[in-house]
């Protein structure tokens, strides 16, 4: 009984070995290339970014009621009208003090021109230069249109997001006088009358 296990031992080693010498076929896929695709032609560079303000509300806030008839506050936009639009501009301010605060309600009665003609300028654009952070005053300016709205807009800005030169130098030249003032005490509550 053992001659017929061994014959049968050998015969399946046999084979094995047989198996051994020779590759079986291959159930793989033969292997292809990937379809080619059009490289990517360079495209335009993207339009240049455009700097946005710091702030869009005043340095300090404006917080008086007669004040803000004059100032209202919303988040002041760009300038992009023109001279011929605008009836009046406004100034207002809030200067503290160590009794506490006054807001002014100005009206530009000198260089309004020149500060129109600043702030109509465009934003500068984005560079990737890093910019020191500090509170900055937009230079927010009030406009009436000639149909009678009041809105705020902001001085054209650096690459930093901080009014430009040109816009800081306009704004500083104009002549003012004052519309109404306003003294607060240091919780905020106006002082006199």
């Amino acid at each position: 009984m053992r001659k017929p296990l061994v014959l049968v031992t050998m015969a399946v080693l046999s084979l094995a070995l047989v198996g051994c010498g020779t590759s079986a076929p291959s159930k793989a896929k033969p292997s292809s290339s990937p379809t080619p695709t059009a490289s990517a032609t360079p495209s335009a560079p993207p339009p240049a970014k455009q700097a946005q303000p710091t702030r869009t509300r005043p340095l300090p806030l404006i917080t008086s009621e007669r004040i803000l008839k004059y100032c209202p506050d919303m988040p002041a936009v760009h300038f992009d009208g023109t001279s011929s639009e605008v009836a009046k501009v406004d100034i207002c301010t809030s200067v503290a003090s160590a009794t506490g605060t006054t807001e002014t309600a100005n009206w530009v009665n000198f260089g309004q021109e020149a500060l129109l003609s600043a702030y109509a300028a465009p934003n500068a654009t984005v560079t990737q230069e890093p910019c020191v952070r500090t509170a900055k005053d937009p230079l927010i300016v009030w406009i009436t249109d000639t149909a009678g709205k009041v809105y705020p807009v902001y001085a054209p800005v650096d690459r930093c997001g901080y009014p430009s030169d040109d816009a800081v130098a306009a704004y500083r030249a104009t002549g003012l006088q004052i519309l109404d003032e306003v003294d607060l005490d240091a919780n905020g509550n106006p002082v006199g009358p």
